[in-house]
């Protein structure tokens, strides 16, 4: 299916053009299963959602298990010293396990179809938020560590006063969480020129 105004094609359930932002007529969608009618589209829906890999931990972990396991097997060489390595070792590896799991409870990502959500906490939460109209930039951050475990940290930075920049750490797949900002950023753009146009 093609614009009607500039015949540039269209996905399905479009509401306006990505090219030209002509509104387009709402398809006849018709009643829902239960009676009442369907979710209009331009309605906010939810697009992706996550939180940070356990795989950015995945390094010292492996570390402090063979360093703790090399003491126990040095033991008879290295007497309670080999023990207090150990120990040492054992509790490093316990640390980066807690690390791990709190960031795994307590942070938590999620993109809409008109806002970027970042929530921490656990008991108690704290919702940070950014209208996707106001990003500006969209930037994807990965080490060399990063890059052997395929993860990295998505930075946005937008308008917002209260939220000039949120970092979604730890991300799998983040092309792809990158395009879907950068993508309906665009389209809240598009959608808002429109409307003032008219």
């Amino acid at each position: 299916m093609n614009c009607p105004q500039c015949q540039a094609p269209l996905a399905t359930g479009d509401r306006f053009c990505r090219a030209c932002g002509n509104a387009l007529a709402p398809p006849d969608r018709g009643p829902a299963p239960g009676g009442g009618t369907l979710a209009d589209p331009s309605e906010e829906r939810q697009l992706w959602h996550g939180c940070p890999s356990v795989r950015s931990r995945l390094l010292l972990l492996v570390l402090w298990l063979l360093v703790g396991g090399g003491f126990l097997l040095l033991l008879p060489v290295t007497g309670p010293a080999g023990i207090a390595g150990a120990v040492v070792a054992g509790l490093l590896f316990l640390h980066q396990v807690f690390l791990a799991l709190r960031d795994r409870l307590t942070l938590r990502y999620r993109l809409t179809t008109q806002r970027l959500f970042l929530i921490r906490g656990f008991l108690s939460r704290v919702q940070n938020e950014v209208e996707l109209i106001r990003v500006d930039d969209v930037e994807v951050r990965q080490g060399v560590i990063d890059r052997m475990w395929g993860i990295c940290t998505v930075r946005v930075v937008s308008t917002d006063r209260s939220h000039p920049e949120l970092l979604l750490r730890s991300i799998i797949r983040p092309e792809a969480v990158k395009e879907l900002i950068r993508e309906y950023t665009q389209i809240r753009r598009k959608r808002s020129l429109h409307v003032e146009s008219l």
